[in-house]
């Protein structure tokens, strides 16, 4: 197998998004228009005439370069239309470029990690959780725990209502924004919100679907957004957010209700994109989603002075 890296530049974008299109593991993620949003001047690992393909986010800090997972972006890794082997990962992994001094990355659950025996490089598993819609709503319902049965009751009797694709792009991001900078102070940066605006401005112009959720009291104030991309079938919940009000009145549940009764009966992969924090993970089991793994490599090859600052 001959493995390059190529620059963002000399990347083939048709031939690229064709092999995704074409990949039994493919994500949105990985698609060039995506990556370009999320992670400009991204870079990736191509074998043996586009027939693997791996994408290399990269940004650099304090004059060095570093690989790292951004915002927005769950599970990368290795695509292909072909069967992806450990051994095929670890050739991708030992053919990483040298100049990448830290690299943080999330492979696809479909990437079988090889062991490897090495100190600069650890793998951990991360968590997330999935539900296939194919059964009927009634059915998947019955599957909800019955806390989750609850809290959805408890949203219609506030007689809120769930609205999609109604909000204009600059009300869902001005509510997005405002109530994430509120409850996770110091985490999202402009850049992040500008990916988002971004994002929203695809809407329509794209083969993957773009959804909008929103809940709404009575007087039709909005308490939760919802931001959810559909391709290939799956149907990823990108990013939410619910404020004061609307936590007190369970409009996320009612939300994530509404996305399932919206497609259920389809050969639909609800992706909720998260979960290894407990709390979301009773979240998402709560609907009676099912929890999987994936692995996270991380390889150090910063000076040894900053090596136990970043691990």
């Amino acid at each position: 197998m001959k493995i390059r890296y190529y620059s963002n530049k000399q990347i083939n974008k048709r031939r690229w998004n064709q092999v995704l299109d074409e990949s039994y593991n493919v994500y949105v993620y990985a698609y060039s228009w995506y990556l370009d949003i999320v992670s400009p001047g991204w870079g990736a690992l191509i074998a043996d005439d586009y027939r693997y393909i791996m994408p290399l986010p990269m940004t650099k800090k304090i004059g060095l370069i570093f690989s790292l997972q951004p915002f927005y972006m769950q599970q990368l890794g290795v695509f292909s239309p072909y069967k992806i082997t450990p051994e095929i990962i670890g050739e991708f992994i030992n053919h990483l470029p040298q100049n990448i001094r830290f690299l943080q990355l999330h492979f696809n659950k479909f990437n079988p990690l090889p062991e490897i025996n090495n100190p600069l490089i650890t793998i951990q598993q991360r968590v997330s959780f999935e539900l296939d819609l194919i059964l009927p709503y009634i059915e998947l319902y019955r599957r909800f725990n019955e806390n989750t049965r609850r809290n959805i009751k408890a949203f219609k009797k506030h007689n809120l209502t769930v609205k999609i694709d109604s909000l204009d792009g600059k009300t869902f991001l001005d509510f997005y924004k405002t109530t994430s900078e509120r409850q996770f102070k110091g985490i999202f940066k402009p850049k992040h919100f500008e990916i988002v605006k971004q994002l929203l401005a695809m809407q329509g112009l794209l083969d993957y679907k773009i959804y909008v959720y929103s809940a709404h009291d009575i007087s039709d104030k909005v308490l939760s957004v919802a931001m959810l991309v559909y391709g290939h079938g799956r149907l990823i919940y990108l990013l939410n957010a619910t404020n004061d009000k609307g936590k007190s009145m369970k409009a996320g549940f009612g939300i994530i209700d509404t996305v399932i009764e919206s497609f259920a009966g389809n050969n639909v992969i609800l992706d909720f994109a998260g979960g290894q924090l407990g709390n979301m993970g009773r979240f998402y089991g709560g609907f009676s989603a099912e929890k999987f793994e994936y692995s996270l490599l991380k390889i150090n090859r910063l000076p040894f002075f900053m090596r136990p600052f970043l691990r």
